[in-house]
This record gives structure tokens, C-alpha cells and sequence, in this order.
């Protein structure tokens, strides 16, 4: 029996139209070498058996929209499946650290952090010393390095923020994170424009942020917890004390897989948009 312990956070009710077993996105599990498929809805999750995967693979990642995977095989082996048409890409290059994609699935790229190097799916890799990435759908990125400096991969500057920044991109949005401040920068035909900078001196010091709203974001701070905050004003919402290492975000909008010590479910009402917390149950298959 697989079991896979998991931690959801759902930021909207749920559709009539979603309730015959939506599907989350995928998951590795490295103890079984498989990947695997969750469905249902928040108190009600399973794992369903996925792609078969070479009995070899170190390790697998899956696109945001669920139609492809990545794993890296030995002898400095990646492939890339495509689970619509199923054509299968090979790359010889070493197992990454991670794989990045786009959030609509189509753009991909390997990041060797450790190695300070990155590439594009099929490009030869360049050396990047990065504290984050994320691929956009455009195929350019947005690279925040150890210093603070946010720049997008074709070297439009976004400004210096510090070395304890952090960022997350949802869409046409950016917001930058760091110690005493939220700066919100938009998209639109001219690039990459500050719409908004707003101090506060509680704002803490974030291991990662993901943005849940125009409004808000979730925090993962450096001592794991999970907070939510609001970006105009600067008030905060404890989710969690500790427990928590990073949030990854699914296809499902509002869906994220937390990993960390403590499991937990949490959603909201579309009413209140306040956040409600269960017990997650292990994922079973």
C-alpha cells in the first residue's frame, strides 16, 4: 500500500462541475518509484495509479496542467513525456536539482542549483548563480540572485530588493517580499511595472511566498511557519507554528502541496475567505 502524506490548501469553494473527482495534478513518490495521480476534493483525496515510469528513475517531475512529466534516468539521462500525445524527448544531461515549468506546462527548464547552472529545455546551459527561479509562459524567466538583484532571464533589471527577498509570480502579476515591505509589480505592453510599495515593520523575513489573491499572499517563514498575509495593509494570519518547508502549487486553483513535518488540510468558504483546518488524511491507493 502507497501512502503519501500531503498537506492542501484550497482558497475557493468548490464548483458543482469539480465535485466528480477533480484532479489535483500528479506526485512523485520516491519510496515506490511511481508517480501518482490525486483526485478528490479537500477530506476525501486518493492517489490513483499514473504513467509507468522506467523501474531506474531517480526522480520525476510533473507540469502545473498535468500533461507532462519529467525524469531523470542514470547515465546522465532526461526525458520528458507528453501524456496527451505521448511522444517522449530525451536530453544527455545529469539529474538536475530541479525542474521548473511555466504554469500553463508548455515551457520547461532544468535548474542545477547547487551547480550554479540552468538551461532551457533542448538549450545548453549557462551558468546562473540563482536564489529562485520561475519559468513564465512567455518562455522568459524572472531570476532573483543571492543578492537580491531581480532581473527577468533576458536581463530586464526589476530592481534590488536584498539578499533576504523573496517572489512569486501568479499570471500578470509579481510581488516581491522582503524584510519591512511588499512591492507589487504588474505586466502589461511596456513589461514590468511597479504598481504598488507598501512598508510595514512586522513584515519577517520569507523562505517562500506564494501569491493566493490579488489582495494576499502565503508565507512560509524561516522557522516553517505558515502565515497569510495582506498585502495593502500588512495584517497577518497565523496557518501554522512550525512544520512547513514549501508550498507547490497544483492545476487546481488554490490547491497546494505542502511539504513539511505536520499534515494538514485547510479551505475556505468563498463567503468569508477565511481559512478552515482539518486533519489531512494519508493519501492512500
Amino acid at each position: 500500500m502507497n501512502r503519501i502524506s500531503l498537506i492542501l490548501f484550497a482558497a475557493s469553494a468548490f464548483a458543482a462541475s469539480e465535485m466528480d473527482s477533480p484532479s489535483l495534478g500528479w506526485v512523485w513518490d520516491g519510496a515506490s518509484k511511481s508517480m501518482r495521480r490525486l483526485v478528490g476534493l479537500p477530506g476525501s483525496v486518493r492517489n490513483e495509479a499514473g504513467p509507468v515510469l522506467p523501474t531506474e528513475t531517480l526522480a520525476a517531475w510533473a507540469s502545473p496542467d498535468g500533461s507532462q512529466i519529467v525524469f531523470a534516468l542514470p547515465g546522465e539521462r532526461v526525458q520528458r513525456l507528453n501524456l496527451k500525445s505521448g511522444d517522449l524527448e530525451e536530453l544527455a544531461v545529469t539529474q538536475p536539482d530541479e525542474v521548473l515549468f511555466s504554469p500553463d506546462g508548455r515551457n520547461a527548464a532544468l535548474w542545477w542549483k547547487a551547480e550554479k547552472r540552468f538551461a532551457k529545455w533542448g538549450e545548453a546551459s549557462r551558468d546562473l548563480n540563482a536564489k529562485s527561479i520561475q519559468v513564465l509562459n512567455d518562455g522568459d524567466a524572472i531570476v532573483l540572485n543571492q543578492d537580491g538583484l531581480l532581473q527577468t532571464a533576458k536581463g530586464v533589471w526589476l530592481g534590488n530588493f536584498g539578499a533576504e527577498a523573496t517572489f512569486a509570480v501568479a499570471g500578470s502579476r509579481l510581488v516581491v517580499a522582503s524584510p519591512g515591505a511588499f512591492v507589487v509589480l504588474d505586466q502589461n505592453d511596456k513589461g514590468w511595472q511597479q504598481k504598488s510599495r507598501n512598508e510595514y515593520e512586522g513584515i519577517p523575513v520569507f523562505k517562500q511566498i506564494e501569491i493566493e489573491s490579488s489582495d494576499s499572499v502565503l508565507a512560509v517563514g524561516s522557522e516553517g511557519q505558515l502565515t497569510r498575509w495582506q498585502i495593502a495593509t500588512g495584517s497577518s494570519e497565523t496557518l501554522s507554528n512550525s512544520g512547513i518547508e514549501r508550498l507547490l502549487a497544483y492545476r487546481q486553483p488554490g490547491f497546494y502541496l505542502a511539504e513539511g513535518e505536520i499534515p494538514m488540510m485547510l479551505f475556505a468558504l468563498n463567503s468569508s475567505q477565511k481559512l478552515y483546518a482539518v486533519p489531512a488524511p494519508e493519501v492512500r491507493q
